[in-house]
Formats: structure tokens, C-alpha cells, sequence
């Protein structure tokens, strides 16, 4: 976790939502300077947004994504100027289980996976304009996904069981 990443976690805890944990490029080791933290809540997000809204938490909204599979609030931590995603874990019940079959992929060939995943992450970051998901387009996470079952495919790996996060 980079320092001004876990800085604005803390804040984010501390002021909103004591019980959110992280998950995401943060959680599997492929976060960089310019990646979001992405934030799994325990609190609804319209409790989350009138914290943000009446408090003075150190986070502004820059937007609240109602109409998607999994609704999120999109918030900027002011002092460290890290996008903050935030989705409430009731809504994405298998969040954390992603974020472990991500991790025991990436363990199959470190060397190899972690910059590549990282690599990925950041086209997908910089080309999102491009990329727009209500024409279809996958979002990082199944982008991340299908270059990584590329390369292993492509360096003849085994596949990362997703009940167990063993390779089988």
C-alpha cells in the first residue's frame, strides 16, 4: 500500500466509515502512484455520502454512480488528491474472494505477472475515455483478468483454483 494511499484509507475510516476495508489494485499488490483506492464499506453509501456531505471529513464527492451493477461513490481525498471508490460490501459479495484469485494468479510467475498486471492497469487507466463501458467495453478488472489468463496461458501456468486460490 503506497503511503499517501494508506493515508487517505486511515482518513477514510476514521471519518466515515470505521469498519471499510480495502480491496482492489491496493489490496493485490498492483497499485501505483496514480491508481484509485478502491474501498469496500460496511456502511449503505447514501449513509457514507451524508457523512461526506454534512462533516468535515477531508473528502469531496466527485460523483455518486447510482445506475450500475455495483453503486459506488466516487471521492477525492482532498490532502493526498487520491480517488477514493467506494462500494458498499453488500453489494459485492464476492469482492473480496476476486482480490484473493487475482493474488494467487499474480503468485503463479511474480516476476513476470505483477509488472505485467500493473502495466494493464495503468493502459486501462489511461485509455478509459476509449474504453467507455456502456458501449460495451470491459472494465480493468476483466481486462486485468484476460491478460492474465493470456500470459500464463502463453507461459504454460496452471490455473489459480478460485475456491481455494491453490494452483491446481
Amino acid at each position: 500500500l503506497l503511503d499517501k494511499h494508506a493515508k487517505a484509507f486511515v482518513a477514510y475510516r476514521r471519518k466515515v466509515d470505521s469498519s471499510a476495508q480495502i480491496h482492489g489494485s491496493c489490496a493485490c499488490g498492483l497499485a501505483d502512484e496514480a491508481s484509485d483506492l478502491d474501498v469496500l464499506g460496511e456502511l449503505p453509501l447514501h449513509q457514507a455520502l451524508a457523512k461526506v456531505r454534512c462533516r468535515k471529513t477531508g473528502f469531496s464527492l466527485v460523483e455518486h454512480v447510482l445506475v450500475a451493477q455495483v453503486p459506488r461513490l466516487l471521492l477525492l481525498h482532498r490532502r493526498t488528491r487520491v480517488l477514493v471508490d467506494v462500494i458498499e460490501g453488500a453489494k459485492d459479495m464476492h469482492s473480496k474472494r476476486k482480490d484473493a484469485f487475482v493474488s494467487a494468479w499474480l503468485q503463479l510467475r511474480p516476476n513476470v505477472l505483477i509488472p505485467f498486471s500493473k502495466a494493464v492497469c495503468r493502459w486501462a487507466r489511461e485509455n478509459k475515455a476509449e474504453l467507455p463501458r456502456d458501449e460495451g467495453f470491459p472494465n480493468t478488472f476483466l481486462l486485468l483478468l484476460s491478460a492474465i489468463w493470456f500470459t500464463c496461458f502463453r507461459q504454460g501456468l496452471c490455473a489459480a483454483d478460485f475456491a481455494t486460490g491453490e494452483p491446481r
